[in-house]
This record gives structure tokens, C-alpha cells and sequence, in this order.
């Protein structure tokens, strides 16, 4: 039996299901193609048509044939269909009508790179209910005929078409394969990613604008610790907060732990006057150098841990340079880091804000602010589309509500070892710059091994590098380093399970 594909949910003419039933006999190496529409050049200018078959057959080539059923008339050249109280009808040339689809078929496949010289296309012409007289015209030979009683016999009839025009085919599988899906294509029909990344991003931005306003009532509160999860637009919050204690004429004080962060804080408020925008390691430092307080040339790890916040507070003596503090990323800050901020701030009338995530807790630091502070739960996700909003509830047994839309779930694939992962993201990454349309500076490769970063950044996807944050190219960064930023798609290698994750999410 041939291989058919064919509508199956169409009503076709008796004629042509009687000649789809003979077609199928041909055996298993033809493929009969039942009904296939066409759109092309036609009479130089752009029309469309239907193939009623197309057979195709490695070592033969194609063959494009339409049927006319029921009792025909010529009649100096124009075509009659006569039906059974003999009525006449004008129908088109079969023949030119078999043209037109051979040569619109030809042209097709070259343009979708298919070698038409080892895959030729003929053309031919089926009465199923009449005998052929011997030539019909002169465009109408009657080798390219197939009458009733040759559908009796198909293998041969076929065989006669070819022979007529004694064309030489040689059709690999892989270009069979690749013309079925051309003519019968199997297709998802979809926006890529990376152009419904704006429409989400304009519906993150409406739902944080909500989180913001429903923060305004917590406003009169002058110190405070607001909690919340991954994409509950702490960070936003944060920086609204300090532009608003700017606007009121307070010289402000926004800092973080990570060094990345603050870069992009201080970016995001550069316009904005009286926001001093430092890491709490550049802050202690910086103001040290000021007060000539001598540091170690190489501070070690418990240097900054446990001298560095007193070193700020000598630095700074009875000086009080800020009127108002807020602190992002609140977890990653020591008990005596948020003592020393403290006392920098003075009495209780300096307004002090503490943004944090108890479940980013990475340097484990036992942060800890009074008890006195009134506190506000963030439990609305909107930064993070609700696929992702849902994945990251779940990670800690979470019930945030998120009233983000809908967008693509997360994929989760397992790797052996960091040569497997690193070659998986760059197949995934490459998939998004491609077939996504994502540019590469809207994509974060991020992972909790250092080892796994660097050797990403010695990697190319395509013409594009992996690079650290800020560069040219896919960012590629441990989670310690990106902790707090937010990139339209991201791409995350855990070292424990060595898992792959890819969309939009917020670390």
C-alpha cells in the first residue's frame, strides 16, 4: 500500500475517491498526496489552485495529476462537463489546469531549496469515467492520460506517464521526508518569545505599579522590614522608597550587599538628587579613605564580616550624612552590619527601611532588626510571569498569590556533569536567540558554581559571547553575583542536580 495523505474530514467527488482508492494499490514506495491547494504566480500575477494528486516516487520524480470526472465535450477547444439530463457546463482544461500545478509546484520546491533536477515534476490528466480517444489535442498526448480502464491497472499507467517524459529522478529519503512536510507541513503556529516579551513586561510593570501603590499606605510607618519572596518587587519597591525620601529633600542612603546590584541601582536612580547609591562594602571603605582610617591592604573574609561596620561608624564619628537609609537585599546583611546602619542613622526619627527575602538567606548571616518594627508581608508575585511565580512557590512550600498572565513553563532537564550542562544551555540559548528571537542582552545564564560560569565565558553561541554582567554578549553569572537583578529570560544550572531552567524568572 502507498503512503496517502489526504483530507480525511473533506467531501470529494465519487470520481476522485474512486482514483484515491486505485492510487493506494501503487505499493509502499510511492506516496500519493490527496488534495493539496496551492498558492503562486498564475497567468503572472499571484493566484491559487489544487492539485487533486500528487505522486511521488524516489526513482520517478513527482507527478502532478488532475482528475475530471463525470461526461466531458470539447467544443472548439472549450471545455463542457454534461450532466445526465444533458445540460452543458463550462469547466477549465484539465490539462493547463495540471500545468499550472506542476509549475507552481516547481517553483516552490526550488525556493525551499529542494534540488528540482534530481526531483523533477511531470504532469498528467485522469478521466475516471470515460475512455480517452487517442490525442485529444495537441497539449493532451494520450500517454499522460489515465482513462477508466487504465485505473485498473495503476502501477502501469504511471509507469507510462514517466516513461513519456522520460525524466531522471533520484530522490534521497531525507528530501522525500523534507517535501512531505512541504506539502502537508506540521507546524505550531505561535509568537516567538522574544516578541511577547514586551507585552509581558508592560503587564509586570502594571502589576508592580499595583504592589506600589498598595505600599503607600505602609508609608507612614518612618522604619520598617518588608518581606517578601522572589518577585514580589522588593527592589522596586526599595528604589521608589528612596526616590520618595528624596523628593521630600532627605539626603538618602540606598545600599545592598552585591556589588551587581548596586551598579544597577545607582543606574536606575542616577537622575534622581540626594540617593547615594553604595554596596555596604564600597560604603565602609570608601568612607574610611575619606577619614584617613587605616584599612588592611588585603581584607580577609572575617575582616569584612565583623571589623568593617565599626570601621564605618570610627569614619564616621558624630557624622551623620544621611537622612533617610534604605536596604535592599536585607538578608545577606549581618546583625552588625544593620547595628551599624543603625547608629549611623541616629534617633528613631531617621526613616530606616529593610527589604528581605528569608529565603535568600546564602551567607547566612543571622540578620535581625528590631522587634518593634512593624513589618509587611509582600505575598503578590508581579515580577514574574505565573508559571514562574508558581515554580518558585512551590520550591518553599509557598502559597503566593500572583495575578500575572500567563506565559511558558518552566523546562526542567537533568545533565551529567558540567560538560553535558554547559553544552545543554548553549543548545537552549542558541534556541532563543534563533527560533525565539530573544537578543542575547535579554538573556542571564546563571549557576551556583563558579567553575561552571567561567568555563560558559570562555563559549561562544554563535556570533555572541558569554560574558560577565554588563557586557557585550549572554550575560553568564553565579546566583551570588546576579542576586537581587532581573533579566527577561533566564537560564539556571544548579550544581546539586545539575539542572537546566529556562524563562523568565527573578533570583
Amino acid at each position: 500500500m502507498a503512503r496517502v495523505f489526504s483530507w480525511t474530514s473533506k467531501q470529494f467527488p465519487t470520481s476522485e475517491s474512486r482514483t484515491l482508492e486505485q492510487f493506494k494499490m501503487l505499493g509502499k514506495r510511492w506516496t500519493v498526496f490527496h488534495s493539496t491547494p496551492w498558492q503562486s504566480i498564475r497567468r503572472d500575477r499571484q493566484g491559487d489552485g489544487e492539485a487533486d494528486f500528487i505522486l511521488m516516487h524516489p526513482a520517478h520524480g513527482l507527478l502532478v495529476l488532475e482528475v475530471k470526472g463525470g461526461r466531458l465535450e470539447i467544443i472548439e477547444g472549450q471545455w463542457w462537463s454534461v450532466d445526465r439530463h444533458n445540460r452543458r457546463y463550462t469547466v477549465k482544461d484539465p490539462f493547463s489546469q495540471a500545468m499550472e500545478s506542476k509549475y507552481s509546484l516547481l517553483r516552490y520546491l526550488a525556493e525551499c531549496g529542494v534540488d528540482t533536477r534530481r526531483t523533477p515534476v511531470c504532469h498528467g490528466v485522469v478521466f475516471p469515467d470515460i475512455r480517452k480517444e487517442d490525442r485529444i489535442g495537441w497539449s493532451a498526448p494520450s500517454d499522460i492520460v489515465i482513462d477508466v480502464a487504465d485505473l485498473r491497472d495503476p502501477v502501469a499507467s504511471v509507469a507510462r506517464i514517466f516513461k513519456h517524459w522520460d525524466h531522471a529522478a533520484s530522490i534521497p529519503r531525507s528530501v522525500e521526508e523534507n517535501i512531505i512536510q512541504l506539502l502537508r507541513p506540521t507546524r505550531t503556529l505561535r509568537l516567538p518569545l522574544g516578541e511577547r516579551l514586551e507585552s509581558t513586561r508592560e503587564h509586570l510593570v502594571r502589576m508592580t505599579g499595583r504592589q506600589k501603590m498598595a505600599f503607600r499606605l505602609f508609608r507612614r510607618n518612618r522604619r520598617a522590614l518588608v518581606v517578601g519572596g522572589a518577585g514580589t518587587g522588593k527592589t522596586v519597591l526599595a528604589l521608589a522608597r528612596a526616590r520618595e525620601f528624596a523628593e521630600m529633600g532627605q539626603r538618602t542612603l540606598l545600599t545592598c550587599y552585591n556589588s551587581l546590584l548596586a551598579d544597577y541601582l545607582a543606574q536606575a536612580v542616577k537622575s534622581t538628587e540626594l540617593v547615594d547609591v553604595r554596596s555596604f562594602h564600597t560604603l565602609c571603605v570608601s568612607e574610611a579613605k575619606r577619614a584617613g582610617v587605616p584599612i588592611p591592604h588585603d581584607p580577609s573574609p572575617s575582616w569584612w564580616e565583623t571589623d568593617a561596620p565599626w570601621v564605618l561608624l570610627e569614619a564616621l564619628g558624630e557624622e551623620r550624612p544621611f537622612e533617610a537609609i534604605v536596604v535592599d537585599e536585607g538578608q545577606d546583611f549581618s546583625g552588625d552590619w544593620i547595628a551599624a546602619l543603625l547608629e549611623l542613622a541616629g534617633d528613631d526619627a531617621t526613616p530606616f527601611y529593610l527589604f528581605a527575602d528569608s529565603h535568600q538567606e546564602l551567607y547566612e548571616r543571622s540578620w535581625d532588626v528590631p522587634d518593634s518594627w512593624p513589618r509587611l508581608d509582600l505575598d503578590l508575585n508581579c515580577r514574574n510571569t505565573h508559571p514562574i511565580a508558581k515554580m518558585v512557590a512551590s520550591v518553599y512550600g509557598d502559597k503566593v498569590e500572583s495575578l500575572s498572565r500567563a506565559g511558558t513553563i518552566p523546562i526542567v532537564r537533568a545533565c551529567d556533569g558540567h560538560v553535558e550542562a554547559a553544552q545543554l544551555v548553549q543548545t537552549i540559548v542558541h534556541r532563543l536567540l534563533t527560533d525565539e528571537r530573544v537578543g542575547p542582552e535579554q538573556v542571564a545564564v546563571l549557576s551556583d558554581s563558579r567553575a561552571f560560569v567561567d568555563r560558559l565565558q570562555s563559549k561562544l553561541v554563535g556570533d555572541h559571547p558569554f560574558t560577565s554582567f554588563g557586557g557585550v554578549g549572554v550575560t553568564a553569572e553565579t546566583v551570588h553575583r546576579f542576586k537581587g537583578l532581573e533579566s527577561d529570560v533566564v537560564v539556571l544550572s544548579l550544581s546539586d542536580s545539575l539542572l537546566a531552567v529556562e524563562d523568565k524568572v527573578r533570583l
